[in-house]
C-alpha cells in the first residue's frame, strides 16, 4: 500500500477533528434557523422541549436528547438547537464511519475522504439540517456496525457486548433497526457461536433489551401528567400502547407492493436515489463489494443493506427516501474500499494527481449538493406564522392550510412562547366540526384533551382558499381580513 496514504495524521486525533470541524462548519452554515420544512419537523422542534409525545412509533430516546440538548444549549432559538442536534448526529456517525473504515483496513487519507463524501451525501447532508430522528438513527447503525466488526476481529467481550447495548437501545429512536437482525444473527453465528449458549452474554442481552424496553415508558409519564402540553399518543391501556409503539397502525402500507410494481416503481425509484447519493463514485463502491476480503464482514455488510432495502422498497409512505440512508452508509464503507483498490494500482509516480483526485471528490458533492440542500435562506414558513400569531394576538381559533402548519403554529404556541398567546388551532379539519363550534354545539380538543377543550365563542380565523371553498359550502360565511386571512360566520 502506498505509504503516502497511511501519514500518521489521517489515522490520528487530529483527522477526526478536521472531519467534525468541516462538516460541522458546513451543516451549522447551511442550517434551517427557524421552524419549517414539514409538519414533523416543527414538531420535533418544540415536542421535546415540553417532553410530549409526537406520533407513532413515540421516539423517546430522541426526545429525552432532544429535551436536554434545547434545554441547556445556550445559544439560538429553540428550533434552531433542535435542528443543530439533528447536524450533531451527523457529524458524529460520520466520525463513527472513520472509525469503521480504518478497522476494515482502508487507509488514513482513503477513509478521511470518504467518511467527508459521506458527509455531503444529498439526503444525510438534508436530514443534518432539521430536526427530525433519521441522522440518529444512522450514528446508532454506525456504531453497531462498528462494535460487531470490530468483535469479529478480536473476540473482545467488550465490543460484543456494546454491540449488543447500542443495538438494543436503538430501538427506542426507530424501529427499523429490525431489518439489521439477520445481519447481526448471522455474523455471531458465523463468528463465535458458543455465544448463543454463553449464560453470562445472554444475561447481558437480556438486560440490555428490558432496559433499552424501560425506555418506552416515557410514554406513560408524560401520558400521566396532566401538565404536558402536546399529547399526540396518548394510550389508555397496554394494547393501546403497543398498537402504537410497533406501528400497527402503518401495518398496511408495509409489502404494499406487487412483484410488478417493485420492477417498474420502486427499484428504479432507489437506483435513482442512490445515484443522486455517490453519482460516479457508485461503480467505485460496487468495486469495493466484489474486493472486500473479509468475507464475514462482507456477509454482514451485505446481509444489512439488504435487509435496508427491501424494507423501504415495501414500505409506501412519501418520505421513503430517508429510510435508505443507512443504507448508503453502508455504500460508503464499499467506496472506502473500492477507493482502496483504485489506490494500490495507482502509478507511484502519480501520487500528488491522486491526491488531488481524492481530495476532489467531497468537493464534488459539496458543489452538487450545496443548492439542493442549502436551508439557511428557507425562513417565509416563520415569518408567515409569526404575522399570523402576531395580527391574531389572543382570543382566536386558527383553521390551518394543512397539517403543516398546524404544526408550525403549535411550534409557537406550546414551544418557542408558549403561555404568551391565547390562540387554538383546529387540528382535524372540516365544515361541519367548525360550524359546531361557531353555533355551541361543541368545542375540539386541545394538544392535551385532559386540559380541556378550546373555550367557546372565540372568533375563527381561516389562511387557505381551498377550505375557504370548502367552508362555503357548508353553509358558512368568509369575509377577508388583513394578512391575507379571513373571518368565518355562521350565514
Amino acid at each position: 500500500m502506498r505509504s503516502w496514504l497511511r501519514e500518521n495524521f489521517y489515522t490520528s486525533f487530529p483527522a477526526y477533528v478536521l472531519l467534525a470541524l468541516i462538516l460541522g462548519s458546513v451543516y451549522v452554515a447551511t442550517l434551517l434557523p427557524g421552524v419549517g420544512y414539514s409538519g414533523d419537523t416543527a414538531k420535533f422542534q418544540f415536542v421535546g422541549k415540553v417532553l410530549g409525545t409526537p406520533h407513532a412509533t413515540g421516539y423517546p430516546t430522541y426526545l429525552v436528547l432532544n429535551h436536554f440538548f434545547v434545554t441547556l444549549f445556550p445559544f439560538g432559538n429553540l428550533a434552531a438547537k433542535a435542528n443543530l442536534l439533528s447536524a450533531i448526529f451527523s457529524v458524529g456517525a460520520s466520525l463513527v464511519l472513520l472509525r469503521i473504515l480504518q478497522t476494515v483496513a482502508v487507509s488514513g487519507l482513503v477513509a478521511l475522504v470518504t467518511a467527508l463524501a459521506f458527509g455531503f451525501t444529498q439526503t444525510l447532508w438534508l436530514q443534518s439540517l432539521v430536526a427530525e430522528v433519521y441522522t440518529l438513527n444512522v450514528l446508532f447503525v454506525s456504531l453497531v456496525i462498528l462494535f460487531f466488526l470490530r468483535w469479529s476481529q478480536t473476540r473482545r467481550d467488550l465490543d460484543f457486548l456494546l454491540g449488543c447495548a447500542v443495538y438494543a437501545f436503538s430501538f427506542g429512536n426507530h424501529l427499523t433497526m429490525i431489518t439489521f437482525l439477520p445481519a447481526i444473527v448471522v455474523l455471531v453465528w458465523t463468528t463465535d457461536r458458543r455465544v448463543f449458549v454463553d449464560r453470562k452474554k445472554l444475561l447481558w442481552v437480556a438486560l440490555f433489551i428490558l432496559l433499552a424496553a424501560a425506555q418506552y415508558l416515557y410514554i406513560f409519564w408524560r401520558v400521566g401528567d396532566l401538565t404536558t402540553p402536546y399529547l399526540e399518543m396518548r394510550p389508555g391501556t397496554w394494547q393501546e400502547f403497543l398498537w402504537y409503539m410497533t406501528g400497527a397502525r402503518f401495518r398496511d402500507r408495509i409489502g404494499a407492493f406487487t412483484l410488478e410494481q417493485l420492477l417498474i416503481q420502486r427499484i428504479p425509484m432507489f437506483l435513482d436515489l442512490v445515484w443522486k447519493q455517490f453519482y460516479l463514485l457508485l461503480p467505485l463502491a460496487l468495486i469495493g463489494m466484489v474486493r472486500f476480503k473479509d468475507r464475514r464482514a462482507n456477509t454482514f455488510l451485505l446481509l444489512a443493506l439488504l435487509g435496508n432495502i427491501l424494507y423501504a422498497l415495501n414500505y409506501d409512505i412519501y418520505d421513503i427516501f430517508v429510510y435508505f440512508i443507512p443504507g448508503y452508509l453502508i455504500l460508503a464503507i464499499y467506496l472506502g474500499k473500492g477507493i482502496e483498490a483504485l489506490a494500490e494500482v495507482w502509478p507511484h509516480r502519480l501520487r500528488w494527481l491522486g491526491a488531488a483526485l481524492l481530495v476532489a471528490m467531497p468537493l464534488a458533492l459539496f458543489a452538487v449538493n450545496v443548492g439542493a440542500v442549502n436551508q439557511r435562506g428557507q425562513t417565509a414558513d416563520a415569518r408567515r406564522v409569526e404575522q399570523i400569531i402576531q395580527q391574531l394576538g389572543d382570543n382566536a381559533v386558527i383553521v390551518p392550510p394543512d397539517y403543516h402548519y398546524a404544526e408550525y403554529l403549535w411550534y409557537y404556541l406550546l414551544g418557542a412562547e408558549a403561555g404568551q398567546h391565547s390562540l387554538y388551532v383546529l387540528n382535524k379539519f372540516s365544515g361541519e366540526s367548525v360550524r359546531a363550534y361557531l353555533d355551541g354545539s361543541g368545542s375540539f380538543d386541545l394538544p392535551n384533551p385532559r386540559r380541556g377543550q378550546a373555550p367557546l365563542g372565540l372568533p375563527v380565523y381561516g389562511l387557505d382558499a381551498g377550505q375557504r371553498r370548502l367552508l362555503e359550502q357548508s353553509g358558512l360565511a368568509t369575509q377577508d381580513v388583513a394578512g391575507g386571512m379571513y373571518v368565518v360566520t355562521v350565514r
